[in-house]
């Protein structure tokens, strides 16, 4: 029986090694938690954070959010937002109090540099609007209402008896009018 020839060295299949998956996580780990509320605290938004390759997507966060079996790390999250929505309150000063690029040299003269004013204005006001709407209690706008009498005098309150309001009543029931006295006829 003839021998069966032997392959070169060269020519022999190497087994291939399998790519190690290098994808975003998708399972909780508090480790993982806990960076992604140490970084909403330094003032990094959940959209600037997920945008890292390796932090997990902002829905398996929301997931995890919403999870009853991770309430350590809603709790933790949500004190995280709190955090950051008084780090965009106080960013706000930062940004009204830098002058830097307020000015700038052309020709020779320095001037006024209204694109970087109204840049740091809108940067501001979508501070401000997003404070209001996102933590309404303690950045929104408070609106109080004022009950006065006539003249802005003080309200005039007078008793009316039960014999008084039954005969009212009586009379709005049959005639669907005003009641004469109230319109002081």
């Amino acid at each position: 029986m003839p021998k069966a020839k032997a392959k070169p060295k060269a020519l022999k299949a190497k087994p291939k090694k399998q790519p190690k998956v290098m994808g975003r996580p998708t399972g909780y780990t508090t480790a993982i938690g806990k960076t992604i509320c140490e970084r909403m605290c330094k003032g990094e938004s959940l959209l600037q954070i997920t945008r890292d390759p390796k932090m997990p997507s902002r829905s398996m966060v929301m997931r995890w959010v919403n999870d009853k079996n991770k309430k350590d790390f809603r709790d933790n999250y949500m004190e995280s937002r709190e955090l950051l929505h008084d780090y965009w309150a106080e960013e706000q000063l930062d940004i009204a109090d830098d002058g830097t690029n307020d000015w700038m040299e052309r020709n020779g003269t320095e001037s006024v540099n209204g694109e970087h004013i109204q840049r740091s204005r809108l940067r501001i006001d979508t501070r401000k609007w997003l404070l209001s709407k996102l933590a309404a209690r303690k950045y929104g706008d408070r609106a109080a209402i004022q009950v006065t009498g006539a003249d802005d005098g003080p309200i005039e309150v007078t008793e009316v008896s039960n014999k008084e309001i039954a005969r009212r009543a009586l009379f709005l029931l049959q005639n669907g009018l005003e009641d004469p006295k109230s319109t002081g006829e």
